[in-house]
């Protein structure tokens, strides 16, 4: 049985390079609208921006924030329960 520490690290290892790679697929699918000029982008530049910032954002909460998260608060519920 792995530790806690080993299971998340392994865990966000391993879930790296799919997160990763389907975001950033997805936002470069989206620059050209986000990079727009032309008849229209009005309306699909500020989107497509909006949607690229959510990508970087839920990526970074995805592979850092969340496993951080999950480790001090599972860690704070064991030495809870210990006591």
């Amino acid at each position: 049985m792995h530790s806690l520490k080993k299971a998340i690290t392994e865990g966000v290892r391993l879930r790296v390079r799919p997160v990763v790679m389907t975001a950033l697929m997805a936002a470069i699918g989206l620059l050209p609208a986000a990079l727009s000029n032309g008849i229209g982008s009005e309306t699909s530049k500020p989107l497509a921006i909006v949607v690229i910032g959510g990508l970087i954002t839920a990526t970074i909460l995805t592979l850092l924030v969340f496993p951080l998260f999950f480790y001090i608060s599972y860690r704070r519920l064991l030495k809870e329960h210990m006591n």
